[in-house]
């Protein structure tokens, strides 16, 4: 039986779910704009990371 590898995908400022990179180095997935529109957030995730606190 062969195992399965677990992978790791990456997120950053402009993507959800990093799926891989072009050969240019560019990163392609789902944007967060993407995941927002298809209910993938979790309530954590969707408060904005710069927001203002009054404290």
């Amino acid at each position: 039986m062969k195992e399965k590898e677990i992978v790791e995908y990456g997120s950053d400022e402009n993507f959800f779910f990093i799926v891989d990179y072009t050969p240019g180095g560019t990163p392609y997935g789902i944007t967060w704009e993407q995941a927002a529109e298809d209910g993938l957030l979790d309530s954590e995730e969707t408060n904005e990371p710069d927001q203002d606190f009054p404290f």
